[in-house]
């Protein structure tokens, strides 16, 4: 089983010779099952490779697609998957629903007409569509948490129980905050009729990463340019390591890149962060995400 990193950028892709090292595409993120199905976790430009690379294998996409939420550089990857003109694959989309918000919603308003040239009436992919909320779920037969997290518009995060190990994704998720107490909008099922508002305290995000045996964080920005873009949804570096220190998590990804930090920025980020790790005395891997790197799981 095997975690592979698609698309490691937020907001908008960003190709060019300043980006060649971790790559310039938006958040898309791949965990391979051994039965041959797979999970995607979110559906940036990423995607894109990911279906040409199963084309040329000649493999179809078989599994489910999470979506953490409805930002385009999240789905934007969607109408550009090679396998959604493809009849043996089967696509399952799942995310929140939310006032205007969900997964169909997410494949079908880009691809109207005025925006696209094809129809949802000529994929060829079958396609399902499930919500998820707060609490326990299952994906691909994998026991999965659900938690809504800090973001403009709402976006939910997931921890996979796999093999008694606990592998955890948090994207565009904002810990910045003093007192952390920003609430999320958000709808419990598609049917919902009532606003929930779901208020995630620093503990309650603690809680849910703790002891993770891998962690992968939105760490986009350093702290001065956090204190100028307040309300953006996004975690600078350094408090997305105080967090996974305060946790105890094993292994810790620096994700979503912004798009106007370039391979050395990125770079700089990570050395700074590993420095941070050594002066805690505290015993936890740091790695960046880019563009092909695989992690092995279970």
């Amino acid at each position: 089983m095997k975690l592979r990193f698609w698309g490691v950028r937020g907001s908008y892709p960003v190709p060019g010779k300043d980006t060649v090292k971790y790559g310039g595409n938006t958040s898309c993120t791949e965990i391979e099952l051994d039965n041959g199905r797979r999970i995607v976790l979110d559906a940036g430009t990423g995607l894109i490779q990911l279906g040409k690379t199963l084309s040329q294998r000649k493999e179809s996409f078989n599994g489910t697609i999470l979506l953490s939420h409805y930002h385009w550089d999240h789905i934007q990857g969607l109408p550009f998957l090679l396998q959604i003109f493809d009849p043996k694959s089967s696509i399952k989309l799942r995310g929140y629903y939310g006032e205007n918000a969900n997964p169909k919603n997410a494949m079908l308003e880009q691809i109207r007409n005025i925006y696209c040239p094809f129809e949802y009436k000529d994929l060829l992919a079958s396609f399902d569509y499930e919500p998820v909320t707060e609490g326990r779920t299952e994906v691909e037969g994998i026991q999965t948490d659900v938690i809504f997290m800090n973001h403009p518009g709402g976006s939910v995060s997931y921890k996979f129980h796999i093999n008694g190990k606990k592998y955890i994704y948090v994207t565009d998720n904002d810990i910045t905050f003093p007192e952390f107490d920003y609430k999320v909008e958000a709808f419990k099922t598609q049917d919902s009729t009532e606003k929930e508002f779901i208020s995630n305290g620093i503990q309650k995000v603690i809680d849910f990463v703790r002891d993770a045996d891998l962690l992968i964080h939105d760490s986009m920005y350093y702290r001065g340019e956090a204190n100028v873009r307040v309300g953006y949804g996004h975690s600078c570096f350094e408090d997305t390591v105080s967090l996974a220190l305060e946790a105890n998590v094993k292994k810790l990804v620096l994700f979503h890149h912004d798009p106007d930090h370039n391979d050395e920025e990125v770079a700089n980020i990570l050395e700074l962060s590993r420095a941070k790790v050594r002066d805690s005395g505290k015993q936890m891997e740091c790695v960046a995400a880019q563009e092909g790197l695989e992690i092995e799981l279970g």
